[in-house]
């Protein structure tokens, strides 16, 4: 009961630090947004600008707030530890390095698996269409007058977006016998708050996930 009642109170004696650092972290957030909308605002001046000399203003303006924005960004995302070291809190994980040797080579990856009752997917002659159209970019690499395309899926939400990537992967991996690695920013896999200070590496932990 002793061990018990002073973990307790030295929960308690560091929620005061919780609640303010959870106030400030709030605080950043809706500058961050602020900063989001005066980009967005400038964004729209530069569209709607013809003076070169202002548009090269308005450029630099948009830098400056880009850099204000990641600032924020990074401190929006600090370690908090209490003033016990049994009640420490971690507003973002602590993140270690890892060996190439646990994770498997790109071409043992699995492509997504899909549910053995899922719906049919009606349409064979627009999955034949993108996998071709995909095929006759996959040995072609760029140059300085050539840039392999990319091939992009524009829908509205749950119009078969994902669907239509999970259907093509296993038949790209089939027919190329390439290495063909599914990465997601929805679902399970979302981008953490703490995560928008460096989007690269989120894109890779994804990678290597």
């Amino acid at each position: 009961f002793s061990c018990l009642k002073n973990e307790k109170s030295n929960t308690n004696a560091a929620l005061p630090e919780i609640v303010l650092i959870s106030a400030k972290i709030a605080s950043i957030e809706e500058q961050i947004e602020h900063y989001s909308k005066r980009i967005a605002s400038v964004e729209t001046n530069i569209k709607n600008c013809d003076d070169s000399e202002e548009k090269k203003q308005l450029r630099t303006e948009k830098e400056q707030l880009r850099e204000k924005e990641l600032i924020l960004l990074r401190k929006s995302q600090p370690s908090v530890v209490g003033s016990s070291s049994s009640a420490s809190i971690s507003l973002a994980p602590n993140l270690r390095d890892f060996e190439v040797g646990e994770i498997v080579p790109p071409m043992d990856v699995p492509p997504p698996s899909m549910e053995a009752n899922r719906p049919m997917f009606i349409d064979d002659q627009w999955l034949n269409d993108a996998i071709e159209r995909i095929s006759s970019e996959y040995s072609i690499e760029d140059t300085p007058t050539y840039r392999v395309s990319p091939l992009a899926f524009v829908r509205c939400s749950r119009g078969g977006k994902t669907r239509a990537l999970n259907e093509i992967a296993p038949l790209l991996k089939k027919r190329l016998g390439a290495a063909v690695i599914f990465v997601s920013f929805n679902d399970y896999s979302q981008i953490s708050k703490w995560e928008k200070a460096d989007p690269i590496a989120a894109l890779c932990r994804r990678i290597a996930f």
